[in-house]
């Protein structure tokens, strides 16, 4: 098989191959590399493309040899890619999956604390003030009806709520 690249190749056989691979490997790893810049990604790309064609040499009709060639490794190269991106992509949702969740537990964690300190300066509020406060924020009543239930003003109301909350300001920010 002298001049490969002028004549068709029905059948491949071992001789055919070998010519088939030092004529061509060298510029389908310069495509690869520079579409690439990766040699071992070059490397493992030229020798599928050829693993394919030994694979299917029975069946395979190479007319052109050098234009099969550079389309299999352009092809390949595009699939590279497209891989490469999608595990790309895949490994960015699990980071954020894994950060979400990271976030999410400290999140919590800092809800609980916060909420244990809220309910341990809520129970050093004065009697009145603390029943106003919880009657508001964890019954939901709004101040009218505070004020029906407990027999006290509006305004009183309006007096516990604002100090509850000054309270509570004042010694959570420290």
């Amino acid at each position: 098989m002298a001049n490969i690249t002028k004549i068709s190749i029905l059948q491949l056989d071992e001789s055919s191959f070998e010519e088939l691979y030092k004529l061509y490997a060298t510029k389908m790893y310069r495509i690869c590399y520079r579409e690439t810049n990766d040699e071992d990604v070059s490397g493992n790309i030229v020798h599928n493309v050829f693993l394919s064609i030994w694979e299917r040499r029975e069946t395979l009709l190479l007319e052109k040899p050098e234009h099969f060639l550079t389309h299999a490794t352009k092809i390949q190269i595009l699939k590279y890619f497209r891989d490469s991106a999608s595990q790309k992509q895949h490994m960015q949702n699990s980071l954020i999956d894994y950060n979400e969740a990271d976030c999410s537990t400290q999140e919590e964690i800092y809800y609980n604390d916060l909420s244990d300190r809220v309910q341990k300066l809520v129970d050093l509020l004065p009697p009145q003030c603390r029943r106003v406060y919880l009657m508001r924020d964890q019954q939901g009543m709004d101040n009218a009806q505070i004020a029906g239930e407990l027999g006290i003003s509006m305004s009183a109301v309006k007096q516990h709520i604002g100090n509850a909350l000054t309270f509570l300001r004042t010694h959570l920010a420290r």
